[in-house]
């Protein structure tokens, strides 16, 4: 009954903007060329802090992983099990599975463990990333908690034929090739891209939980990836347009043990295929999206010393249909329906399984007082298997009370279905638990936005302070020597972030400036014996400073990371130290008539800091990279 009253008002209250709004004048507003993700980002994430990425950063990381650009140029914790290992993302607290990331806006966590490791997505495939911090349950659903990191690949249309060659060495033997052909032409845009990546990864530490403090060198952590990455976009007709997405991989990677274990032998196979198809109808009022997506992941591990060998398989199938609906200049609404089909296999699975996932979702915006406030109200229901969940509606403010400040409110409800391995995983002492309840909880945030231009100075302010409550969450726990997970944890989080940005442009080829990011973060357990404690691998605070200049063809940055210490257990009596990272980007762009070759040097730890992300997982110290990109 109480999700059939909060449905109601909601739809009562959209119905009540409308009446309000609907004496306004009546503009047309043609949606030629405009994808419809972007329309949600722009249009219905009304209170939310949004970051996008530049494409110069993106391009002076196209060597690199999605790890490392977030590590520096992102309000995100990266918690990483070796330079080989598993990496995992985590924002404003939340834990590693309720961080959502989007293909092309396709949803890649895994149904079996909820996560996407990010050092297996190379950079060099997309050319837009754009990151929402908080809640969005609302818009993209189960995982999407602590916020949203969105990739996408752009094709442009009438640019003809060109290509890009990638090649990169770095220390420890780390190498990286990459060849890219795109087209583009009255009707039809496309990409390929192939790229393999090969790294030993044997760099020396000390091992401190070793006799004498001895320093080795690492050992079984090499990697051998390589995928490739086709992309089309078709025009059919004024009106319309097909996009399609293929992105094949397979990695070989041993997996390094900490230090307390010598002479490991694990290593891990995994394979990937994804693809994503729609079509998009546009119109002066209404625009019609229908989108088809297939998703297919194998890991294949093995530890000979043990002699296990396991293989996990889960597939999903992903179809989606949504409407905007431009009312008139002032009103836009978005409403569709999303069917997700899951199904998995595992050597620690008893039996085959598979999930049915159907969501409805509608989205209201409303712009009052000319323009200067936009609201957005979203909701959206699932209904998995034959039960339907708790609703999870949300409402934003953007609000511009003068040309240079924006102020930023939201209230939203964010959850997160159990997993796969939660449900029905057997073996190794561990049990899974069908009747785990999905978890969830509140958002809230209020934030402001100030930018400033005098002259030649050029500057922005952004502040940002959020509360988040998530019941039910899943933790493992013993009982009679078998682990098995419970709804047992109640997690508060709440914080405050800061970016400061300030750019001189000197001239017209010279500019220089400096970026400050400070998280300020308690995630703290409010319920059970350790009520009060900061959750484990979560720093309260952290900060990042950029100082870059640029001239013309060439430029330097200068990266500085400092992460405050991080409690390796729930009573918090054990922690890591924290730790401050320095690198160094130099970059030298030569333009060749319609060519250009760049060159992108990297110093990373400059100071050989000794630290670690996760316990007794060693991380290296000084290291390089050089990579030229040569663009035909």
């Amino acid at each position: 009954m109480a999700n059939k009253q909060l449905f109601t008002f909601f739809i009562f209250c959209l119905t009540s903007f409308g009446l309000l709004a609907d004496n306004l004048p009546d503009t047309t507003i043609y949606l030629n060329e405009v994808s419809i993700n972007s329309n949600i980002v722009h249009n219905f994430s009304s209170g939310n802090k949004i970051q996008k990425l530049t494409p110069k950063t993106i391009r002076e990381y196209q060597s690199n992983s999605l790890v490392e650009i977030l590590s520096s140029q992102a309000m995100v914790n990266i918690k990483s099990y070796g330079i080989s290992g598993i990496s995992n993302i985590s924002m404003r607290g939340s834990q590693t599975n309720q961080t959502a990331v989007l293909w092309n806006g396709i949803n890649l966590q895994d149904p079996l463990n909820g996560s996407v490791n990010p050092s297996l997505l190379p950079l060099g495939l997309v050319d837009e990333i754009t990151i929402q911090y908080g809640g969005s349950g609302a818009l993209y659903g189960s995982g999407a908690v602590g916020g949203v990191i969105m990739l996408k690949k752009k094709l442009d249309f009438n640019t003809g034929w060109n290509g890009e060659l990638l090649g990169s060495l770095g220390s420890f033997s780390n190498y990286k090739g990459q060849i890219k052909i795109q087209y583009g032409g009255q009707k039809y845009a496309g990409s390929l891209i192939f790229y393999q990546q090969l790294a030993a990864n044997d760099f020396p530490y000390t091992n401190i939980q070793a006799f004498g403090n001895p320093k080795i060198k690492q050992e079984n952590a090499s990697t051998n990836s390589q995928g490739l990455a086709q992309d089309n976009s078709y025009i059919i007709s004024d009106d319309q347009k097909i996009n399609t997405h293929l992105w094949y991989q397979k990695c070989h990677r041993q997996i390094a043990s900490n230090m307390t274990v010598s002479g490991a032998q694990q290593f891990q196979n995994d394979q990937t295929l994804r693809f994503s198809g729609d079509w998009i109808k546009y119109g002066e009022k209404l625009t019609l999206m229908s989108r088809l997506a297939f998703l297919h992941s194998l890991l294949d591990y093995q530890d000979p010393n043990a002699q296990l060998k396991a293989i996990h398989l889960s597939s999903s199938i992903i179809g989606q249909f949504e409407m905007n609906w431009q009312i008139n200049e002032y009103q836009l609404i978005n409403w569709g329906v999303n069917h997700r089909y899951d199904m998995a296999s595992s050597d620690n699975f008893p039996i085959n399984t598979n999930r049915n996932t159907t969501a409805f979702f509608l989205s209201y915006r409303l712009q009052l007082l000319h323009k200067t406030v936009h609201m957005t109200s979203s909701i959206r229901e699932e209904l998995i298997d034959d039960q339907f969940g708790e609703p999870t509606p949300s409402i934003g403010m953007d609000w511009l009370p003068l040309q240079n400040l924006k102020i930023l409110a939201k209230i939203s409800r964010n959850y997160r279905t159990p997993t796969f391995n939660d449900l029905f995983w057997q073996g190794g002492y561990a049990h899974g638990n069908t009747d785990l309840m999905a978890e969830s909880g509140w958002n809230e945030e209020l934030g402001m936005e100030f930018k400033k231009v005098i002259s030649i100075y050029e500057a922005s302010l952004q502040l940002n302070i959020f509360n988040s409550h998530i019941n039910n969450l899943i933790v493992w726990l013993p009982e009679n020597n078998i682990w098995s997970p419970v709804n047992k944890k109640k997690v508060w989080s709440r914080g405050l972030e800061i970016g400061l940005q300030n750019q001189f442009h000197i001239s017209q080829i010279t500019s220089m400036g400096m970026n400050l990011f400070f998280n300020y973060n308690p995630s703290e357990l409010y319920q059970g014996e350790n009520k009060g404690k900061q959750l484990i691998y979560s720093p309260i605070m952290h900060t990042k400073l950029k100082y870059y200049f640029n001239r013309k063809i060439w430029g330097f940055a200068l990266i500085y990371q400092w992460y405050d210490q991080r409690f390796t257990t729930e009573d918090n009596s054990m922690y890591l130290n924290p730790y401050q990272l320095f690198n160094l980007d130099i970059h030298l762009i030569i333009p060749i008539k319609k060519q250009a070759l760049s060159m992108y040097f990297k110093v990373n730890n400059i100071f050989n800091e000794l630290y670690q992300s996760v316990e007794n997982y060693a991380t290296p110290l000084r290291n390089f990279q050089i990579s030229i990109h040569y663009q035909f």
